[in-house]
């Protein structure tokens, strides 16, 4: 895993002709953004977040996605269950 991230920097630095320290920040801030979004969807989900508190958190276009993707994947649940 390791190699393979020094692989991606090394190349991401190379395409870009970025400075490697922004290019690290950059990836930083992206991937902080990603955990974060995941963190507040997963405790809206699990009730320890009102949809209230998640939407002020990550706004109401992600809520809304995340609960149309519940709703979708429920769906096919219960399509595969009476299958």
């Amino acid at each position: 895993m390791k190699t393979a991230l020094n692989e991606q920097l090394d190349e991401v630095i190379q395409l870009s002709g970025g400075d490697p320290s922004a290019v690290l920040s950059e990836a930083l801030t992206a991937g902080m953004k990603q955990v974060y979004l995941d963190a507040v969807l997963s405790a809206y989900f699990q009730g320890r977040l009102s949809r209230d508190e998640a939407i002020e958190r990550v706004g109401a276009g992600s809520v809304l996605r995340a609960d149309e993707e519940l709703r979708l994947a429920k769906s096919d649940i219960d399509w595969g269950l009476r299958g």
